[in-house]
């Protein structure tokens, strides 16, 4: 199982969830999830960083993602 820490909450879920990109319903931590797996690049067991995204309405998100690939 993979830990995932998105602004202070924690959940697991599985890698493959992770590389397909079905993390969440919401797209923009979809979108931030995938930017932290890219730059773990099979090199790293876990990560942690802050990703700014934006919305539908161009305001801007900043998630703060810790992954711990398990």
């Amino acid at each position: 199982m993979t830990r995932i820490i998105i602004n202070g909450i924690s959940f697991y879920t599985t890698w493959k969830r992770v590389c397909d990109g079905t993390v969440s319903d919401n797209i923009s931590i979809n979108t931030a999830i995938a930017a932290c797996k890219n730059r773990m690049l099979h090199r790293y067991c876990s990560i942690s960083t802050t990703v700014t995204v934006y919305d539908h309405k161009m305001d801007r998100v900043e998630y703060s993602i810790q992954i711990n690939k398990g």
